[in-house]
């Protein structure tokens, strides 16, 4: 996988407005929001180092188009998409883009910090052991954030990677300064050509206790 054939399946997928994404709008596509540079360099970023996340949740479906090309370019086997439904700009496509999406896909519309989310997110790591990659960009306020991470945090599988939208934003970007600090992740990669994309790498267990013993 190159950069330019990420880029291409991008622009061939369409966005919601193209100013913000570098993207041409299609009618019918895929209605992303993500700059084609910023994004294109985060995939290939994983793409250097997975070919595969078997368990994956997303918080924050939009339109779904990024759902649908994270699961085309990576082998993807259980989706947990997380959502409120109130961006209706772009959520409006979701019913569409959903029945495209070809993995076991699991749906929740409430509220990400919810009670009844995090039962279920408990409910969908225990059946499929664990997470293994998981995105956030839901409601960007700077608790909501932390408490998404800690929700998720307890589930992510050894080597499991998390990521974070709009990082030059305010509350993403105050959130993940504090996960900087986490002994129990290492930094794995940043893009902020425009919205920003910082990404987490669990560590393993035997990493674990090597930091204990230091």
């Amino acid at each position: 996988m190159t950069i330019n054939d990420i880029k291409d399946k991008l622009l061939q997928s369409g966005s919601t407005h193209q100013g913000d994404t570098q993207i041409p709008v299609i009618e019918d596509g895929l209605y992303i929001i993500q700059h084609i540079d910023e994004y294109a360099e985060y995939i290939l970023n994983l793409s250097n180092n997975y070919t595969s996340f078997n368990n994956c949740v997303f918080i924050g479906i939009g339109s779904g188009g990024e759902i649908k090309i994270f699961c085309d370019l990576f082998e993807c086997n259980n989706v947990l998409a997380i959502d409120d439904g109130s961006f209706d700009l772009a959520y409006k496509h979701w019913s569409r883009i959903k029945n495209t999406i070809k993995c076991n896909l699991v749906e929740i519309i409430a509220d990400s910090n919810s009670d009844e989310t995090i039962s279920k997110i408990e409910c969908f790591s225990k059946e499929f052991k664990g997470i293994d990659y998981a995105f956030v960009d839901g409601n960007h306020e700077e608790q909501y954030v932390k408490n998404d991470f800690i929700n998720l945090d307890k589930h992510m599988n050894s080597n499991s990677i998390i990521s974070f939208h709009d990082t030059t934003m305010g509350g993403p970007q105050a959130a993940i300064e504090e996960l900087k600090k986490s002994c129990n992740y290492n930094f794995f990669s940043e893009n902020k050509i425009k919205y920003g994309i910082t990404s987490f790498k669990k560590i393993m267990k035997n990493e674990e206790v090597k930091n204990e013993e230091l």
